[in-house]
């Protein structure tokens, strides 16, 4: 089992790398200064800002310009993120994730998934070119599909 120490017996865990996962992990740092904090997410990004993903449609998208804290800041924070990284398994009562057949102690969790795009029922969203708008991949498949049709 992983217990990532930086002097604290409290390790934090966040499952989730959007906007509410990184404002729980400033107000955890804020509250628990000597914690270790542990961020997962799915994605192969730091948090950005997902909501400013359709500035880009049609447009050459440059990922800095969207992230919202570099890599240097999370260092400085003390707060660790692990990049395609999904959680597979929650074990609330030995307080422990299973993530990337790797075990990790928790003294606090915070569950911050976010959601996931729906495409409501309609004739034609099976066609090609239709698509939702949620994370970085599909900006660039969107804009792909563009400079294909």
């Amino acid at each position: 089992m992983i217990n990532i120490n930086s002097g604290s017996s409290r390790q934090i865990i966040i499952i989730g790398t959007g906007i509410a996962g990184l404002s729980a992990a400033k107000a955890a740092r804020a509250q628990e200064p000597e914690a270790k904090i542990i961020m997962f997410g799915e994605e192969n990004l730091l948090p950005y800002y997902r909501l400013r993903l359709c500035e880009y449609i049609g447009k050459s998208a440059d990922f800095d310009e969207l992230k919202i804290n570099n890599e240097e800041w999370f260092k400085k924070n003390g707060i660790h993120v692990e990049l395609s990284s999904k959680v597979t398994s929650i074990d609330t009562e030995a307080k422990k994730i299973s993530v990337n057949n790797k075990e990790y102690s928790y003294d606090s969790l915070i569950l911050s998934t976010g959601s996931t795009p729906i495409m409501p029922s309609f004739k034609g969203k099976e066609l090609s070119g239709i698509h939702t708008l949620w994370t970085w991949d599909d900006i660039a498949k969107i804009n792909k599909s563009l400079k294909e049709a």
